[in-house]
């Protein structure tokens, strides 16, 4: 049926037992004064069920921010295997809102789109395009709604889109009808991209390496991909070589760029499939290059040294078999290469934006950050700097793995008291190791969510999916480290598996 008034917005415990909720945040009133856990607030998306007549009648009226029109058969397919389907919902503790976070971008009008694939691209757009301004590349597929207006209209990247719009939804209310759209369009784009990448010319349009990364973002919210390297990311990188510098003049060149490095360099070292974390040569000599490419060239950099001590321990490895194993000097040009890229790191840092540096002014070893935090305006930066920081932190750890590797005696070689040594790169490594695990920490508090007094991670009111997808592996890696703190591995761990939860992954082990 039709609901005919406004929603409640009392929490879910009130709603449920059907009393009224005065709404106060992150806990109610009444749960308060009763003991009860008060679990938070329904998401202000709503999915609403129209008759068919409404439903055809307003097929051409233009979609508002944060409404979508369902589809009658995939809602009560949806109901009957979820009663609470009709609303997409996100528990957890009010998070003031800013411009940016309030803006839901509308899928755009001037497109030919059937009404049932206004549904998931709406929810899709409102829960992952995060426009917010001064921001690297202006927010998370800040881009999509003018690209999708310029370029929908191809095939390769109007079912790319689709696939994971259809997806996103499929992940929030696991209806099979979404499902199989979801696999439909992916495969409709895999047949209409193999077509579009017959010529150079062709391969190298700016919608054929949108859709590119569109489909490496399906396998990756799929819950396929694990722990294995994103089958699209070969492809990706070729595509990055096949356009070059020459691409960043367009209009979409540089945003697509900066997205298409995070999709391969990250998930390159993520994987520990080294060769595709390295850019193209002409990106990593770049003249005068910004905060993001410059990004791009010191995780470059990280991959190339990481790939040299994989070879190197595999090599070691072989000399113990074969029972030729014996003590290995360091070698000087890795010491070398280690030492110059913590000074890049170093300067990438200093030669941060003021407005970036402000969001890692709380960032302080030797303890988490939550509560120094002030309202969150600008999210995405802090999930930018996030990533950045997590590579960071995996070249410290497989720096640690190499000397270890070399020498017997590490604790030796960081206490030796010589500056021009060849181990100084070893000096600081510890603080430099926190700092980035702090600045994770940091980010998770300030754009996610945080732990309450139960020991629970709740996560902010209206927190979009995109900001969870975008810190998986930062959290990931922290939740893992052995030099991260118990409070910081617990923080990453438990908004690790409420991430996972909302992409439909229930053990966020698995």
């Amino acid at each position: 049926m039709v609901f005919p008034g406004r929603r409640s917005t009392g929490c879910f415990v009130c709603r449920e037992r059907k009393v009224k909720c005065d709404g106060a945040r992150p806990a109610c009133a009444r749960c308060t004064k009763f003991g009860r856990k008060c679990i938070g607030y329904p998401d202000s998306f709503k999915f609403r069920l129209y008759d068919s007549t409404s439903f055809q009648n307003e097929a051409s009226t233009p979609l508002r921010p944060g409404h979508v029109r369902a589809n009658p058969a995939t809602v009560q397919e949806g109901k009957r295997r979820d009663p609470s389907v009709g609303t997409a919902q996100a528990t957890g503790h009010d998070h003031p809102k800013s411009p940016s976070q309030s803006q839901s971008p509308s899928v755009p009008q001037c497109l030919s789109i059937a009404s049932w694939e206004l549904w998931p691209l709406s929810y899709f757009f409102h829960q992952h395009v995060l426009i917010v301004h001064r921001s690297p590349c202006g927010g998370h597929l800040a881009f999509l709604p003018d690209l999708y207006r310029d370029k929908g209209s191809e095939p390769c990247l109007k079912h790319a889109v689709l696939s994971v719009a259809y997806l996103t939804l499929f992940n929030s209310n696991r209806s099979h009808f979404l499902w199989t759209q979801a696999r439909n369009n992916y495969s409709t784009a895999l047949v209409a991209l193999a077509a579009s990448l017959n010529t150079p010319e062709s391969a190298a349009r700016d919608e054929v390496f949108a859709a590119s990364l569109f489909l490496s973002m399906f396998i990756d919210l799929s819950n396929e991909r694990k722990n294995s390297l994103n089958a699209h990311i070969p492809g990706i990188h070729a595509l990055m070589q096949l356009r070059g510098v020459a691409a960043l003049r367009g209009k979409y060149g540089r945003v697509l760029l900066a997205w298409a490095f995070m999709q391969s360099q990250i998930q390159a070292i993520a994987s520990n499939d080294f060769g595709y974390g390295c850019l193209p040569a002409p990106l990593s000599t770049m003249e005068n290059p910004d905060s993001v490419c410059r990004a791009g060239i010191v995780i470059s950099m990280i991959s190339k040294f990481c790939a040299s001590v994989r070879y190197f321990k595999e090599y070691m490895q072989f000399q113990f078999q074969s029972g030729c194993a014996s003590t290995t000097e360091p070698s000087f040009e890795m010491l070398e290469q280690a030492g110059s890229i913590m000074s890049q790191i170093d300067s990438w840092h200093a030669r941060l934006p003021r407005h970036w540096k402000a969001k890692l002014k709380d960032a302080t070893p030797g303890g988490l950050p939550k509560e120094r935090i002030s309202a969150s305006e600008d999210p995405w930066t802090t999930c930018f700097v996030a990533i950045i920081s997590a590579t960071h932190l995996f070249f410290y750890l497989q720096f640690l793995e190499y000397c270890e590797c070399v020498t017997p005696n590490l604790e030796a070689l960081k206490a030796l008291p010589n500056e021009n040594s060849i181990y100084c790169p070893l000096y600081g490594i510890g603080g430099r190791i926190q700092d980035s695990i702090n600045i994770i920490c940091l980010s998770v508090s300030y754009a996610l969510g945080s732990m309450n007094i139960h020991g629970g991670f709740e996560p902010f009111h209206n927190t979009k999916h995109g900001i969870g997808y975008n810190l998986l592996w930062p959290m990931s890696l922290v939740a893992t480290c052995q030099f991260a703190m118990t409070e910081q591995a617990q923080l990453c761990q438990r908004a690790l598996a409420y991430t996972w939860s909302t992409m439909g992954r229930v053990d966020s082990s698995s």
